[in-house]
C-alpha cells in the first residue's frame, strides 16, 4: 500500500522518571542536543503525532546528570507511536537534569497603619507559615525566611480582622525557586484586638482621701460616680469594680463645697477612662467646734475681770 510521504519537526518535550533522593529537588529538566527532531513517514501516521517526549531517570538522585535516552512518540490520547515506519533524524537525544539542595523557611510579614477605634494587631497568621524553597547552595546560603513587604498589607482604618492571598514567588530571591508550586499563594489573616467599653459604679465612700485636715470631715454630693473604662475585650470582661481605686485630693482646700478630680488606679497601658469628678463639702468637726466655743467662752471672764479692775 502506498501513502503520501509526510516530513514534520517536533520540538522534543523533557520529563523525569523516578524521585529525587530526600533533601533534594528537582531543578531545570532539559533536551540538550538535538531539542528538535525531524520525523519522515506516512502521512496518516506522522499527523497522528501529537508530542515526542525524552525521560531521564533521576531516582535518588543527589547531583546534576545527563543521559542519552529514545524518544518516544505519542498521540493526543497519549497512546505511543510505533516508529517501525518511521525514520527520524536522531535514534537518540540527549537529556540533562538540574538536582537542587532544599531548605524550610518560615514566611513573615508585618502590616503598616492604624486600625480604627483604638484597635490594636493582636497576630498576623500565614498559612502557610514555612516553605520548602530549592535552589544552589550558595543562592539557599544567602535566605533565612521569606520577607512579605510590610506595605503589602495596609490595616489603616479597619476594625475586623483581615483576610488575604499573597503570591509570594515575587518575593524570592534570584536562584531561589519553591519546591511546591502550590505554596506559592499564601493566606494572610492579620487578627485585631478588639476593644470595648464597660460602665462601673464607685462608692464615693470607697474614695481614699488625700490632704484632709484632722480638724475638717468630709461629707460627698452623691454616693455613687459613675465611670467608663475602655480596653481590650480579653482585660475588659475581667475587670471589677473592685478593681478600680479612686483617689481625692483635698490639700489646701478651705471648708465649703469643691468639685475635685477622682484619680483612678488602672493599669494606663491596658485601660484608658473617662474623667472623673466629685462634689465634697468640707466642713468642721462637731467636737472641734464645741472646743472652740469652750475655749472662746473661757476666755471672756479674763475681759470681764479686767474692766471690773479697771474701775477700780
Amino acid at each position: 500500500a502506498l501513502e503520501n510521504l509526510l516530513s514534520k519537526q517536533f520540538v522534543i518535550t523533557p520529563n523525569t522518571d523516578g524521585t529525587v533522593a530526600a533533601g533534594y529537588a528537582l531543578g531545570t529538566v532539559s533536551v540538550m542536543n538535538p531539542n528538535v527532531l525531524k520525523v519522515s513517514g506516512p502521512e496518516s501516521v506522522v499527523e497522528n503525532i501529537s508530542s515526542i517526549v525524552a525521560t531521564i531517570d533521576v531516582d535518588g538522585m543527589t547531583m546534576d546528570l545527563s543521559d542519552n535516552v529514545i524518544p518516544v512518540l505519542y498521540d493526543k490520547n497519549g497512546k505511543e507511536i510505533p516508529t517501525t515506519n518511521l525514520k527520524l533524524s536522531n535514534s537518540t537525544v540527549q537529556i540533562s537534569a538540574q538536582i537542587l539542595g532544599t531548605k524550610e523557611i518560615p514566611v513573615k510579614c508585618s502590616p503598616v497603619g492604624a486600625p480604627a477605634g483604638g484597635n490594636r494587631v493582636l497576630e498576623v497568621v500565614c498559612k502557610p507559615s514555612k516553605v520548602q524553597v530549592k535552589g544552589p547552595a550558595s543562592a539557599l546560603n544567602q535566605i533565612s525566611s521569606i520577607e512579605i513587604p510590610a506595605n503589602v498589607i495596609n490595616v489603616s482604618g479597619i476594625t475586623e480582622d483581615l483576610e488575604t492571598t499573597i503570591d509570594i514567588t515575587e518575593y524570592l530571591p534570584e536562584h531561589v525557586e519553591l519546591v511546591d508550586i502550590k505554596d506559592a499563594n499564601v493566606s494572610v489573616v492579620v487578627k485585631m484586638e478588639t476593644h470595648e467599653s464597660r460602665r462601673f459604679t464607685l462608692d464615693t465612700e470607697d474614695l481614699i482621701v488625700k490632704g484632709l485636715s484632722n480638724s475638717n470631715e468630709i461629707r460627698y454630693g452623691e454616693t455613687k460616680l459613675e465611670l467608663t473604662v475602655s480596653g481590650r475585650s480579653d482585660d475588659i470582661s475581667q475587670l471589677t469594680a473592685k478593681d478600680i481605686k479612686g483617689t481625692i485630693d483635698v490639700t489646701g482646700l478651705e471648708p465649703g463645697t469643691h468639685f475635685v478630680n477622682v484619680h483612678i488606679s488602672l493599669d494606663e497601658e491596658l485601660f484608658t477612662w473617662t474623667t472623673l469628678k466629685a462634689s465634697v463639702t468640707i466642713e468642721e468637726k462637731e467636737n472641734q467646734s464645741q472646743e472652740n466655743g469652750d475655749k472662746a467662752a473661757e476666755e471672756e471672764p479674763e475681759e470681764e475681770t479686767s474692766e471690773l479692775n479697771g474701775d477700780e
